[in-house]
């Protein structure tokens, strides 16, 4: 896998009925760094948002539900 060469420590990651909700997410960290990546979409539409911290934030909700 690409994340653990480049360091990068797996902390979750999972599909629909996940902590994700209805999308596919994975979240990593790298020494203190902090990584969120998730993809998904209603029927006809994707988004993608990968967000990256240099420490694990409060708040790690990458993107919002509206994004178009």
């Amino acid at each position: 896998m690409a994340l653990k060469s480049n360091g990068w420590s797996t902390e979750t990651s999972g599909g629909e009925g996940s902590s994700f909700g209805g999308h596919s997410g994975l979240t990593a960290t790298n020494s203190s760094r902090y990584r969120v990546f998730e993809a998904g979409g209603p029927g006809g539409e994707t988004f993608i948002d990968l967000c990256v911290w240099p420490s694990q934030p409060s708040n790690d909700d990458c993107g919002s539900e509206d994004d178009s």
